[in-house]
């Protein structure tokens, strides 16, 4: 896994914007997930070592105060996880259950550093939780908050289907906007070189089945997701790339509407599934 690809590629709230989030790590990866438990909603943290080798890793509080885009760090001197992984191991930790409007999680590989993800303690929505899948989550492996909450059936076997719900709402028809709607399509994980900005809307036009379009009409589907997902580390890492398109108008010089399509977006969230269920959190085997 290169790093340079787990750094952040999604848009985020205001502040995360001045702030570099995400882990720059080969091994280490950490996922966000709530799962349902009869009538409870539970909210975990998953770490998974696709390293050959044993890793200890350390979670301390980050937490920011703000003056307008200035941040400034706040000492807390508190950690919350301390595990250690064996090679190709997944652990389930409690998640916090509360934090601060600008609270971030920071991870240690070995003693290093390995970056910064945003603590993001918000439920599911309603119309998320009307699913009978028990697995949900925001946020894509090693970032933060994506466009779409996503309902799996499982996360330790590969899905043969995910539920996607879009997150935000959608800007509503007026005289300047047709419609405002997201693209999405599956690719493999780790490509090289993903598709310019538009590619998908391309492919939209002309019907292409494997790209998938949300709106205000169609705010959530169950996307089918196929195989072939599979990575080195034992796991399977799905990547879902996203643009937001507006389709509208503009004034031109001379004043007169004419038709203006823009297109942002381009991101990509790496949505990992495991191929076993987690094991206990342990501490570094003693060495002999």
């Amino acid at each position: 896994m290169k790093k340079c690809l787990l750094l952040l590629l999604l848009p985020f709230s205001g502040w995360a914007s001045q702030i570099v989030v995400g882990l720059r790590s080969d091994n280490l990866i950490s996922w966000s997930v709530w799962e349902r438990q009869g009538n409870s909603l539970k909210h975990f943290l998953l770490l998974y070592n696709r390293g050959a080798a044993g890793l200890d890793i350390t979670v301390k509080l980050l937490r920011f105060s703000s003056d307008g885009s200035r941040f400034t760090t706040i000492a807390t001197n508190k950690t919350l996880h301390r595990t250690y992984l064996a090679p190709h191991q997944l652990v389930r930790l409690k998640y916090p259950t509360k934090a601060s409007a600008h609270d971030c999680a920071e991870y240690f590989e070995n003693g290093k550093s390995v970056g910064v993800l945003p603590i993001s303690v918000g439920r599911p929505p309603a119309a998320v939780l009307k699913s009978s899948r028990p697995f949900y989550s925001n946020q894509g492996a090693n970032s933060g908050e994506g466009y779409f909450w996503m309902a799996f059936e499982s996360i330790y076997s590969p899905p043969r289907q995910i539920e996607f719900t879009a997150a935000h709402g959608f800007s509503l028809p007026s005289d300047e906007l047709k419609e405002e709607y997201y693209l999405v399509k599956f690719y493999p994980a780790f490509m090289a070189l993903y598709p310019p900005s538009g590619t998908l809307d391309s492919l939209a036009a002309r019907a292409d089945t494997t790209v998938f379009k949300f709106s205000q009409a169609r705010r959530s589907a169950v996307l089918p997701v196929g195989t072939g997902w599979e990575v080195p580390g034992g796991l399977a890492v799905l990547g879902v790339y996203t643009e937001q398109v507006s389709d509208g108008y503009s004034y031109d010089e001379q004043k007169h509407l004419v038709p203006d399509k823009s297109v942002g977006g381009g991101s990509v969230q790496f949505v990992p599934l495991f191929s076993q269920p987690p094991t206990r959190s342990r501490h570094r085997p003693a060495q002999r």
